[in-house]
């Protein structure tokens, strides 16, 4: 029945005229619905040729100020790795010079020079390779520069926050008596440096949970087993305290 009942809608719609109001579509006919889902196409190609004309500017206003420094680097290292042939008309050297820094295109070239000295990268894609490399080695460079501007951020408002997390370090010394795992005051305090939303919290839990550890070194152990415990196998910048934690555990042994 249920086959029937499938078969038997299926027919129905198909056997329906494109222009006919369709329940379905609240009475708008197939050929309305598609017509207003597709764009415009003289909107289309308007949008499109005036994309092509900004690409084709000799000074784009989205080009990066370096772009003769990147180029001339990208120059070299096509002509260094013997990959020219490649981009015969320098459109991806061009595409890459406008949009990435002279530093991120030294880090992909070093990268993909090694590669090709090991005998690797010797097909018709390696420029793709390469491409890649350059854009990854941009987005560390950029996500380091966001890290220290959230610092420097973080440090205005310091003050600000130390004046919350300093009282909640204090009632959570009184609440942990060590009666129980979870009354442990150096798990919680762990926790809360793992938990930190914000750099400046994990900074501060970080500190003092090392001035906890500083005089017990017993409990380092411990405490990496508590956390590994909550993580088993997640987050890498939330594993940064436990590698932390027992690079100094093995260095108080040494």
């Amino acid at each position: 029945m249920k086959k029937s009942a499938v078969a038997e809608i299926l027919r129905a719609y198909t056997a329906g005229s494109d222009h006919a109001g369709r329940v379905e579509f609240d009475g708008k006919s197939r050929q309305e619905v598609l017509r207003n889902a597709c764009p415009d196409p003289d909107r289309e190609q308007r949008f499109i040729e005036r994309l092509h004309a900004d690409h084709s500017k000799p000074q784009r206003k989205d080009c990066l100020p370096t772009r003769e420094v990147a180029r001339k680097l990208l120059d070299k290292g096509f002509a260094l790795f013997g990959i020219e042939g490649l981009d015969p008309q320098g459109k991806i050297r061009e595409w890459l010079s406008v949009r990435f820094s002279p530093e991120a295109i030294r880090q992909g070239l070093a990268i993909f020079g090694t590669k090709r000295d090991k005998g690797l990268l010797r097909n018709n894609m390696a420029h793709r390779y390469l491409v890649k490399v350059i854009q990854n080695c941009q987005h560390e460079i950029d996500l380091r520069r966001q890290e220290e501007l959230l610092r420097e951020f973080a440090e205005t408002e310091q003050n600000a926050w130390l004046q919350d997390l300093i009282p909640g370090y204090e009632l959570l010394k009184a609440e942990c008596d060590g009666s129980s795992p979870e009354k442990d005051l150096d798990f919680r305090v762990s926790e809360n440096a793992i938990f930190g939303s914000l750099f400046l919290q994990r900074a501060f839990w970080g500190n003092k949970l090392k001035a906890l550890l500083k005089d017990r070194r017993d409990r380092i152990a411990a405490v990496c087993n508590h956390v590994r415990r909550l993580f088993e196998a997640t987050w890498e910048d939330r594993f940064q305290l436990i590698s932390k934690l027992i690079a100094w555990e093995y260095q108080i042994s040494g």
